[in-house]
């Protein structure tokens, strides 16, 4: 399966609210992730699918600007959409592309194996609320290099679940590379805040950053939320111009 977005050309996501989809929570959140319940389903998203590719030189833009102001005005019935997600599916290539503006989480493979992301361009304003560039879940072999991800809150961000679901899911996310990237502004590089799962075996190499807050923080957990990180490399990291 190929969505091929040509240069020059957008996906715009609607402003409607109402022509988005609700669906459950992910079973290793058992919660729509900001708010009990059921969540608005992907822009782009992908199940249970398997030799996947995004590419063409084009742009999907998700118009996150009416959800960031639902979320700074709490007026949401439900946990914003990511702009595009793969759950459960495999042999995922995400190349020559532009993400902009998501809602919520740019890009979620959610318990994926073989995923590639190259090339490819992630942008949201500075303080857009949850705009992740790249969140790899419960993922194995995840390679993300020479991507451009500008956004308002962690660049990447490896997770496998949050809490007592994440921990019963027990799906780590493992085998995961980022490098030869570049950040122009955002929160870095990080492993949770959601990794209940556990996560292991993950390099992040050769980043380039420059207005960043953090930089590099490689674990960030809260109390009680269980799971381990084992053998994490961080190595050629540059800050500034």
């Amino acid at each position: 399966m190929t969505l091929r977005v040509q240069a020059n050309a957008s996906i715009l996501a609607t402003h409607d609210i109402h022509r988005w989809p609700v669906v459950p929570p992910l079973p290793s959140y058992c919660q729509g992730r900001e708010m009990d319940g059921p969540r608005y389903g992907a822009f782009v998203a992908a199940y249970n699918a398997t030799q996947i590719v995004i590419d063409g030189g084009g742009t999907i833009d998700g118009r996150g600007q009416k959800w960031w102001r639902m979320h700074k005005h709490k007026t949401l019935r439900h946990t914003r959409p990511r702009l595009v997600e793969f759950l459960f599916s495999s042999h995922i290539v995400v190349q020559d592309v532009k993400l902009k503006n998501s809602p919520f989480w740019t890009l979620h493979p959610y318990v994926c194996d073989q995923v590639l992301v190259e090339r490819v361009t992630i942008e949201a304003p500075l303080h857009s609320p949850n705009t992740d560039g790249v969140d790899p879940d419960s993922s194995t072999n995840v390679l993300v290099r020479n991507c451009t991800f500008a956004t308002g809150d962690d660049n990447i961000s490896v997770k496998s679940g949050l809490d007592y679901c994440g921990r019963q899911f027990a799906t780590p996310c493992e085998n995961v590379t980022v490098e030869d990237c570049f950040f122009p502004w955002g929160l870095g590089v990080t492993i949770g805040s959601e990794m209940s799962g556990g996560v292991r075996n993950v390099t992040f190499r050769n980043i380039r950053q420059h207005v960043v807050q953090f930089g590099a923080r490689p674990v960030k957990t809260g109390r009680g939320r269980g799971g381990y990180v084992e053998d994490v490399l961080l190595e050629g990291f540059s800050f500034g111009l």
